[in-house]
């Protein structure tokens, strides 16, 4: 019996299948990544998944060659120019592998059931059918939007109450996830959580006027500067080090170690008055 395996559109349903793959991975992980990266690194699969075809032996050495390539299609989607990315790529590859895994079980499970209904034909049952493969490449596509829509809906901004202590003064501020913010010191690598800037002044209030000279020698000496890039520019955050910050989130109360950041400008929203990285929401 000989197998008909049409290379187009085999490209095309692995491209799919790796496209939805990096989405759920980047969702699941919180790691935005642009789109032509994914985009870029789901072409290599299925570039991949086609010349891999006339590899008939099965060894250790291909499996190895698998694995090698996922880590570079992973790089291909999330590394930038941060150490601390690449050191997490085993994890974003084992991700992969796993997500990837259950969606192919999932595929592959469809792709039998339609495939008994085709009829004999003079190659023999075991001709993988052209409208079979069409089926599972706009299932696989559906699959795409319907994968994006219930992962959405999972990341959806989640909110709690943050508690900033600094000396004698304490604030309570109505707090939002934001998978967006991925701001960290670059001098410790701590993630640096925004507030509002007019709560900012009640809480520091040389450090929202500027008046840096009139700090209080323990804030003086951890005051950092925080690089950011927005829509008009770069630009400097002014952040310190409090004495102790506390995030209460559905009932529980967990002490994280983060700088306060105070915003350019007064938060637009009033019932937001800190920002605080999705991770933290767990």
């Amino acid at each position: 019996m000989n197998t008909v395996v049409y290379a187009d559109l085999l490209f095309l349903i692995d491209f799919s299948m790796d496209f939805l793959t990096f989405y759920i991975v980047s969702r699941i992980l919180r790691q935005k990544a642009k789109l032509i990266r994914i985009c870029s690194a789901s072409a290599m699969g299925g570039i991949y998944s086609v010349l891999s075809l006339g590899l008939t032996e099965k060894s250790a050495f291909f499996f190895i060659l698998d694995i090698f390539v996922c880590f570079v299609m992973c790089m291909t989607a999330f590394l930038e120019k941060s150490p601390k990315r690449f050191r997490r790529m085993p994890l974003y590859t084992a991700a992969f592998f796993v997500v990837s895994s259950m969606l192919g079980g999932a595929m592959t499970a469809i792709f039998s059931l339609f495939n008994r209904s085709v009829p004999d034909v003079e190659g023999g049952r075991e001709d993988l059918s052209l409208w079979v493969f069409g089926f599972v490449a706009i299932l696989s596509g559906l699959a795409t939007m319907l994968g994006s829509d219930i992962i959405g809906k999972s990341g959806r901004s989640k909110f709690g109450r943050l508690c900033i202590r600094l000396g004698n003064r304490k604030m309570t501020l109505e707090a939002m996830s934001d998978s967006g913010n991925m701001l960290k010191d670059p001098i410790g690598g701590k993630d640096v959580v925004i507030i509002d800037r007019s709560k900012g002044r009640q809480l520091v209030p040389s450090l929202a006027s500027g008046d840096f000279l009139s700090l209080p020698e323990n804030v003086a000496r951890s005051i950092r500067l925080i690089p950011i890039r927005t829509a008009a520019g770069d630009s400097m955050l002014s952040a310190f080090c409090p004495d102790e910050v506390t995030l209460e989130y559905e009932g529980d109360i967990k002490q994280i170690d983060v700088l306060i950041a105070l915003s350019k400008d007064d938060m637009k929203d009033k019932r937001i008055e800190a920002i605080v990285s999705a991770d933290y929401f767990t």
